[in-house]
């Protein structure tokens, strides 16, 4: 068995490094190894050593340590020197683990395992550095209250950081978690607000790092402030809404303007005036600031209409009652309350419009009567009343049925109807000094004494008409005189008989047959 030696220097301290190779019996197959190595700050820091062992044939039986080719742990029982120092080291769990280093820990650690066939250490080892240092510490950000830096768009910076700790530590800045700078210090000029975030200085060397955070904010000056309204012109007593919009870091604050002066209480991004008056018209404008300065929106002008709304409207007519004959004129007048109101008139199913208080239709026809709507209306409101109108037509084409000429037998009904186009005429009869009215005559029993003339006046306010009808009553009895007659005695036109000369067939005379004398008796 042979072994080589070989000394390192490390962190300027003087450190012996042992590189030890033994060679295994040939007839074993066991194999072992060791890692990592390790610079250790004194004196608080522990280090564990990895070993790994493979042994294809043999049980291992033995698992033991070496620093420096000296025995410091069997089967996890270390020597009196390590005691409570050194653990692990077992078959089962192999690595060793060294706790409150000292500084001559620094050396060459080997594992070796051991089965039936002897004992095999690693072919390589892992050394172990001491170093007498300190993790950085009292890092500091220069000139930083608190935790928080306000700047203003377009300042400068310089970032200065501090800290102790052995070596002497590094110096990097970070933002929002990514490096910017190595060094110190860091100097931002012309600051945008891109440029805002958690900075981080972080100090480092080999036994650690520390670091210190501020949180850089840059201000932005509102710009762009829009000034809005729901509406700006609203009647009184109606809810008015102005909003302000601005985009300032951090989130700006607000003051309200009617005209020149302050409105007081007012710090939001909307003002609302829930029942707008007289004294709400004028002119508003908002203000957008924080502490990196403040920008004023353009003016809104508000108008409240005073104005008192139209209630109720009347409508009168010239014919009185909406009634006018075909021919005349008739004016419609429409009236109503409220401020100042203007009128206009539509007619119902059309689409003229008059835009005036009062309207005449004249020469006025049967396609004039229909409904006229009157709207009164000002800035405040409006309201509707409408108004029909009919035109009377005077009555034309008067018929009668029968027509021009009727007869009937004596004791029978007459009955005559009479029509007329217009506006609802009524009908006057008259038979000599005989007056009747309606439509419709009806004689019960008729006598010779109805036959006549008669004439149908049908009338209305418009004017009237008449027609007329002749009517005839005649004698049935003039069939039993064809029966009892000596027709010998008839000529073309008459009937001779006893000297009575009866004309016409039958005659306009009446005549009786008496059964008894055969003599006929003028009625």
């Amino acid at each position: 068995m042979t072994s080589c030696h070989r000394s390192t220097v490390i962190y300027g301290l003087l450190i012996l490094v042992f590189i030890s190779i033994f060679l295994p019996k040939t007839d074993a197959v066991l194999s072992v190894t060791t890692s990592p190595s390790f610079v250790a700050r004194y004196p608080t820091q522990s280090v564990t050593f990895t070993c790994a062992i493979s042994d294809n044939l043999y049980s291992v039986t033995a698992v033991r340590w070496y620093f420096s080719n000296t025995l410091i742990l069997t089967n996890g029982v270390p020597i009196s020197s390590y005691s409570g120092r050194a653990s692990g080291g077992t078959v089962s769990s192999p690595s060793l683990t060294l706790t409150n280093l000292v500084m001559s820990d620094a050396g060459s650690y080997i594992c070796s395992a051991t089965n039936s066939n002897g004992e095999n250490r690693n072919s390589s080892h892992s050394t172990l550095g001491m170093q007498n240092g300190a993790t950085p510490s009292n890092v500091q950000i220069a000139n930083v209250v608190g935790n928080t830096i306000s700047l203003i768009t377009g300042d400068s910076i310089m970032l200065n950081c501090s800290a102790s700790g052995s070596p002497i530590p590094n110096i990097t800045f970070w933002r929002n978690g990514v490096k910017i700078w190595d060094g110190s210090p860091y100097t931002i000029t012309n600051i945008q607000s891109n440029q805002a975030g958690q900075y981080m200085c972080v100090a480092s060397n080999y036994f650690g790092q520390s670091n210190s955070t501020v949180q850089l904010d840059v201000y932005v000056k509102p710009s762009s402030v829009i000034l809005s309204a729901s509406s700006t012109n609203v009647n009184v007593n109606q809810p008015v809404t102005f909003s302000c919009f601005a985009n300032g870091v951090p989130s700006q604050s607000y003051r309200w303007y009617k005209g020149n002066s302050l409105i007081a209480g007012q710090t939001g991004s909307n003002y609302q005036i829930a029942s707008a008056q007289g004294t709400d018209s004028g002119s508003y404008q908002c203000q957008a600031y924080n502490l990196a300065g403040s920008t004023t929106s353009s003016t809104v002008t508000l108008t409240v209409n005073t104005a008192v709304a139209p209630t109720s409207a009347t409508i009168t007519s010239s014919p009185s009652n909406g009634q006018v004959n075909e021919g005349s004129t008739i004016t419609l007048t429409c009236t109503s309350d409220g401020t100042n109101p203007s009128y206009s008139w539509t007619r119902n199913g059309a689409s003229t419009t008059w835009n005036t208080q009062s309207i005449n239709i004249t020469n006025a026809g049967s396609q004039d009567t229909d409904t006229y709507v009157c709207q009164a209306s000002n800035a405040v409101g409006s309201v509707v009343r409408s108004f029909s109108v009919m035109v009377i037509i005077s009555p034309k084409s008067v018929t009668i049925s029968p027509s021009s000429s009727a007869t009937y037998s004596l004791g029978n009904t007459i009955t005559l109807t009479c029509s007329a186009a217009g506006s609802s005429p009524t009908y006057t009869w008259t038979h000599g000094s005989r007056t009747f009215q309606g439509a419709v005559v009806s004689i019960q029993s008729a006598q010779r004494t109805d036959s006549g003339t008669y004439v149908c006046q049908a009338s209305n306010a418009a004017g009237s008409s008449t027609s007329s009808v002749t009517v005839t009553v005649y004698c049935e009895y003039l069939q039993i005189i064809k029966k009892v007659l000596d027709f010998n005695q008839l000529d073309e036109n008459c009937y001779l008989f006893n000297r009575i000369k009866i004309t016409e067939f039958p005659g306009k005379e009446c005549l009786k047959l008496s059964e008894d004398d055969r003599k006929i008796k003028i009625e």
